[in-house]
C-alpha cells in the first residue's frame, strides 16, 4: 500500500470476503455437531492494522496449487478415489472442516475457488444431516426392500442419495482419461442449445 498498488478498496473487499465466509460458519458448525457430535476447530481471525484503519480479519480456505506442487496431484487422485468409494456411503463433502496448518505448500490463489468453497459449505450445512437420516432409514427397511429386490439399495437408492447429497446429475468416473468431463461438457452444451430453441448465434 505504500506504493499505492493496494488501496482501501482492496482491503474492504478482502474484509467483505472474510465476512461472507464467516456468515456460513454457524450453519456448518451446527450440522457438524449434529452429524459428528462435536464442533470442528476454527481458525481464529486476527486483526489487521493498515493505513486505512483496523480490519477484523478472517479466514479463507487453503487450496494447494496442483500446477506447482507435484504431490498435490497425488492428493487429488486419492481424493478422487475416495469420492468413488463414498458413493457406497452417501455424504456431503466436509473437507473444509479439516485443518491445513501442517501442510505447507504453495497455494492456489484464485478467487473463483471461493464459490466452490461456499457451495461445499452450504451443501454440508443443509444436506449432511438429512442425508444421514435417510441413510439410517434405508438401513432400517433394508431387509424388507431386499426381499423384493436385492439390488434396489445399491443400484437405485444409494446413487440417488449420493447425487442428492452432492447435487450432481451424473456419477463421476475415475481413470477415464477425461472422458466423463468431455461427455458432461457436451451434454451441458446440448442442453443449452435445446433451451435456447436451437437458435444459431449471429
Amino acid at each position: 500500500h505504500h506504493e499505492g498498488v493496494i488501496t482501501k478498496a482492496h482491503y474492504d473487499f478482502a474484509q467483505g470476503v472474510w465476512d461472507l465466509l464467516e456468515s456460513t460458519k454457524a450453519g456448518a458448525q451446527a450440522a457438524h455437531r449434529d452429524a459428528f457430535g462435536k464442533y470442528f476447530a476454527e481458525v481464529t481471525a486476527q486483526e489487521l492494522t493498515t493505513p486505512f484503519g483496523t480490519y477484523r480479519g478472517g479466514y479463507v480456505p487453503a487450496m494447494v496449487d496442483s500446477r506447482i506442487v507435484g504431490d498435490a496431484k497425488m492428493r487429488a487422485l486419492v481424493e478422487s478415489e475416495n469420492q468413488s468409494l463414498q458413493f457406497a456411503f452417501p455424504a456431503t463433502n466436509r473437507g473444509f472442516t479439516k485443518g491445513r496448518v501442517e501442510y505447507n505448500r504453495p497455494l492456489y490463489l484464485d478467487l473463483r475457488t471461493l464459490a466452490q468453497h461456499i457451495d461445499k459449505v452450504l451443501l454440508f450445512s443443509n444436506l449432511e444431516v438429512p442425508v444421514r437420516d435417510v441413510r439410517r432409514l434405508l438401513g432400517d427397511v433394508s431387509g424388507t426392500l431386499n426381499r423384493f429386490d436385492s439390488g434396489i439399495i445399491s443400484g437405485m437408492f444409494t446413487p440417488w442419495l449420493n447425487r442428492a447429497a452432492r447435487q450432481q446429475v451424473t456419477t463421476p468416473m475415475t481413470e477415464d482419461a477425461g472422458l466423463s468431463r468431455f461427455l458432461t461438457t457436451m451434454r451441458a452444451r446440448a442442453g443449452m442449445v435445446a433451451m435456447m430453441g436451437n437458435v444459431a448465434n449471429a
